[in-house]
């Protein structure tokens, strides 16, 4: 992470927006605290059903609203409840928008045990069903990262012997009915690693993850000092006289996303964001 553009960051969320006196760069200079009469408050009506349900840390609707976005074997409870909406690159579900992106299988775990700090201090969740895409809160478990590891390392290896087994028995008997557990033409170890991914990489993947995780975070701190800047200067504009919608046509925002960043600030102002 840019050293510089952390402090800047810092500053700028420490800092409380200008007045109709004084400039829109005016935040850049202070280093005061924010007063609490300026925070900004959009209402809870801008939260969708589930966010608002994590907000309240209300557990069953939780549970009720994430459940009925997956596919669920209605006749076997016990089954993985697959997760029918956004999925990350590497298979893991997400869920919310913007400053309230999370994963989804670690956002069901925080609530199953009680919603207990922030959602950032929870350890790793590991998926006992060994499927990225389910929801059942059954099939989740905390660990370490190298517990994670090991234990689909295992499974890796058990997925390769039994998909041996099944080739042998395959051509003794074709008919076996034990075969019937298999897909026909499908390679388990390959279907459980698009699920699940590989246990273990090389140092070179290893370099290459770390530097495309830091450019994106470079990228993504740089656009939020910008639309951090853009509210501001928004509600500068407004303070001097300006409509909202006047405001918002001369910084080049529109109201959706000048309501998202403005509650992304305030909740960073406050300290509220999970």
């Amino acid at each position: 992470m840019n050293i510089s553009s952390a402090t800047s960051l810092e500053r700028l969320v420490a800092a409380p927006r200008p007045t109709a006196e004084e400039p829109p760069s005016a935040f850049i200079e202070r280093d005061i605290a924010r007063p609490a009469k300026t925070r900004i408050d959009v209402g809870s009506a801008r939260l969708g059903s589930l966010e608002s349900a994590i907000r309240a840390h209300d557990l069953t609707s939780l549970l009720a609203i994430i459940k009925s976005r997956c596919l669920v074997d209605g006749q076997n409870p016990s089954s993985c409840w697959i997760w029918n909406g956004a999925r990350r690159s590497d298979g893991y579900p997400y869920l919310g928008r913007a400053q309230t992106n999370r994963l989804a299988h670690r956002v069901m775990m925080w609530g199953s045990i009680g919603f207990p700090g922030r959602l950032s201090d929870l350890p790793p969740v590991h998926h006992l069903c060994g499927t990225r895409a389910c929801m059942n809160p059954d099939h989740l478990a905390l660990a370490t990262a190298l517990l994670n590891n090991i234990e689909r390392s295992v499974r890796t290896t058990l997925l390769r012997q039994i998909d041996v087994l099944a080739d042998a028995l395959r051509s003794l008997d074709p008919g076996h009915p034990a075969l019937a557990t298999f897909r026909t033409g499908t390679n388990t170890v390959n279907e459980i690693r698009s699920n699940s991914g590989v246990a273990f990489e090389s140092r070179r993947q290893r370099v290459r993850r770390f530097a495309k995780k830091n450019a994106y975070e470079t990228r993504r701190r740089a656009h939020q000092e910008t639309r951090f800047e853009q509210v501001i200067e928004v509600d500068s504009l407004v303070a001097r006289g300006s409509s909202r919608s006047a405001a918002l046509k001369i910084v080049g925002m529109n109201r959706t996303a000048y309501g998202d960043w403005s509650l992304r600030l305030g909740q960073l102002v406050d300290g509220t964001r999970v």
